[in-house]
């Protein structure tokens, strides 16, 4: 609070304090997108994960995705490359990683 001319005046500043790329969901797909949990030996199991940028530009993002099955089975190993849209818009990456036997 300041007093300006005998008049009592303040001024706020707000800011977002948050990840500037935000990870929003996770979730198992099939190959039409569909939400599936159960996926059998060997095929592909698709990966779509929703991102929001909060920034007022483009960011460069990479992410990486793999799993580990019921076994303790490593699998996986995709890595994507990307600038995702700015201004709190969110985006959603698909993965389509292959199964083993």
């Amino acid at each position: 609070m300041v007093e300006f001319k005998g008049r009592n005046t303040s001024d706020i500043l707000t800011f977002r304090v948050d990840w500037i790329v935000k990870i929003l969901s996770i979730k198992p797909v099939n190959s039409t997108g569909t939400y599936q949990d159960v996926f059998g030996i060997v095929g592909e199991m698709g990966i779509e994960v929703t991102l929001r940028n909060i920034a007022r530009n483009f960011k460069n993002t990479t992410l990486f995705v793999g799993f580990h099955d019921e076994l303790n089975v490593y699998f996986g190993n995709e890595t994507e490359n990307f600038d995702i849209e700015p201004n709190n818009r969110t985006v959603k990456i698909y993965f389509k990683l292959p199964i083993p036997k």
